[in-house]
């Protein structure tokens, strides 16, 4: 199973490097959901959310992404969301272990 640790970059169809902080980070200082996991799944960008305690309607989440797409270059797109209802696997240190997720 492949490792896919923090600063380690999505590449693209196209070639480019996505961070998936710097869209996860976006969507947190929003206040939308308790937790992001941005990744590739099949040459294409995910995004899946833990709203948790936040209460916010799903449709608020499709919005803010609908948003965030209008405003960033198309290589950094979302395609898909996935609304995640028991959160993510975490490290001691609170870091998401992306390998436990759903991603590969």
């Amino acid at each position: 199973m492949p490792r896919l640790k923090r600063g380690c970059p999505l590449i693209t169809s196209s070639g480019e490097n996505v961070l998936p902080e710097e869209i996860e980070n976006v969507f947190i200082k929003q206040g939308i959901a308790e937790e992001v996991c941005v990744y590739s799944k099949h040459n294409v960008i995910t995004a899946e959310f833990y709203i948790g305690s936040k209460r916010t309607d799903k449709n608020l989440v499709k919005d803010a992404v609908k948003k965030y797409n209008a405003d960033t270059p198309a290589s950094k797109n979302i395609r898909n969301i996935i609304f995640n209802e028991v959160g993510f696997e975490k490290t001691a240190t609170g870091k998401i272990i992306r390998e436990k997720s759903e991603i590969f």
